[in-house]
């Protein structure tokens, strides 16, 4: 155990429970803040990013604080779709808290149809990692799909 180790306190860990991903354990500092909720989920604002299986998979789980039934299935879309860049407005950079010009992460919900994945690239989720925030941005581009097969 190095000293970084040693001194992360128990204040320093969230622990909470999921029903389908059981005891999740995190750092306080890693956890991600949607200021405007999700989509059909505005009353979740805190979220974990936990690996899917031991992080050996290109899935995630995006799991609710405050919910303990919802584990959304997310992807990082460059995993699978090249070119795919997807702009932030100005209003949407004001509620992550962020300048035009910093790096902003991008994932993709996922959702299963007749046992495929799909993913949404429409509404996409845009995260600031540096300020912890995300938004699920819906993009009013026509071509983009909400269930774009994965594979």
């Amino acid at each position: 155990m190095d000293n970084q180790e040693k001194k992360m306190t128990e204040a320093d860990l969230v622990v909470f429970t999921n029903h389908r991903l059981g005891e999740i354990e995190v750092r306080r500092d890693v956890l991600l803040n949607f200021p405007v909720g999700l989509l059909g989920f505005s009353h979740l604002r805190q979220f974990a990013l936990v690996p899917h299986k031991g992080g050996d998979s290109a899935f995630m789980w995006l799991v609710p604080l405050d919910d303990e039934n919802l584990a959304f299935v997310v992807v990082n879309p460059d995993l699978f779709f090249d070119g795919y860049l997807p702009q932030p407005t100005p209003d949407q950079l004001a509620i992550l808290q962020s300048e035009p010009d910093e790096p902003l992460g991008v994932l993709v919900l996922v959702s299963f149809h007749d046992g495929k994945p799909t993913a949404n690239l429409a509404a996409p989720l845009i995260l600031d990692l540096n300020h912890r925030n995300g938004i699920q941005a819906v993009l009013l581009d026509k071509n983009l799909e909400t269930r774009k097969q994965l594979f």
